[in-house]
């Protein structure tokens, strides 16, 4: 007996998360905290998503490496791709010009950005701008890499970050996209922050529900609802294999599907 399901035998969508450091830990630690791991549990056989985080990376060594890398590090269209840059690029130039790039060079190349994934097809892009950071725990941070120097300045300012935030937002606002406003959803107090910079669990908690939000309300063909791991989840995404309380029992077929050859 055959039982029609409601379920896919291709290879689920793929979501790009593209950024810096934040984006690379953001499968975490193996407790599954981290931001992308939140949304890839969220779209666990419905969609793979794909980490291409490059800590320490500005905006204009991202788009080096999108021109240099093979084709198949970034597949055609993704269902959902992720920018997050700008808290390298806005580096205070006179304490550390390594990463540091001009605002005015960091909307050429976000917008650049925006453009190579655009050119890939993608169905849906969010920019997420760079966070706030808490100036004394990323300072007290650096000094214990660097040796305690105590003459070391910060080389993170709220004051500089939040004109690149706004740059980003504008860019969003300009091209259509959608925005995750970290300036909005978190705040420069250090529970949010692992050292400073980069997020602790919570943040990431509040990242991954901006994020979710997000796509329920603006991208209908990619919202989930309800039990990832039953039927009771709904979504125009297909899971991969049927859910487990779909097959009736051990002679239930799964329908017209094409079938693996050994």
């Amino acid at each position: 007996m055959s039982i029609p399901l409601p379920w896919a035998a291709t290879t689920p969508v793929k979501f790009i998360l593209f950024g810096d450091s934040i984006t690379q830990q953001s499968f975490g630690d193996s407790d599954g905290s981290g931001w992308g791991s939140l949304l890839a549990s969220r779209y666990v056989r419905r969609a793979d998503v794909i980490n291409r985080g490059f800590s320490g990376y500005n905006t204009k060594w991202a788009l080096q490496l999108l021109r240099s890398v093979d084709d198949s590090c970034f597949p055609r269209s993704p269902a959902l791709v992720t920018i997050f840059f700008g808290a390298n690029d806005a580096q205070v130039p006179e304490v550390g010009n390594i990463q540091h790039i001009s605002l005015e060079k960091y909307e050429t190349g976000l917008r650049s950005i925006v453009s190579f994934f655009q050119q890939l097809n993608a169905k849906h892009i969010i920019l997420i701008t760079p966070p706030p950071v808490n100036e004394d725990d990323w300072l007290a941070c650096l000094r214990e890499i660097q040796g305690n120097d105590s003459a070391l300045k910060v080389d993170r300012r709220n004051e500089v970050t939040e004109q690149y935030a706004k740059k980003c937002k504008e860019i969003a606002a300009d091209l259509n996209l959608s925005c995750v406003d970290l300036w909005k959803i978190l705040d420069s107090k250090p529970d949010n922050f692992s050292d400073g910079l980069h997020f602790s669990p919570k943040a990431c908690k509040l990242l991954y529900e901006e994020l979710a939000r997000i796509i329920d309300e603006k991208m209908p063909d990619l919202a989930v609802r309800g039990d990832k791991i039953n039927s009771d989840s709904t979504s125009e995404l297909l899971p991969l294999g049927p859910w487990w309380d779909q097959i009736r029992d051990a002679e239930t077929t799964f329908g017209n599907k094409k079938q693996r050859t050994e």
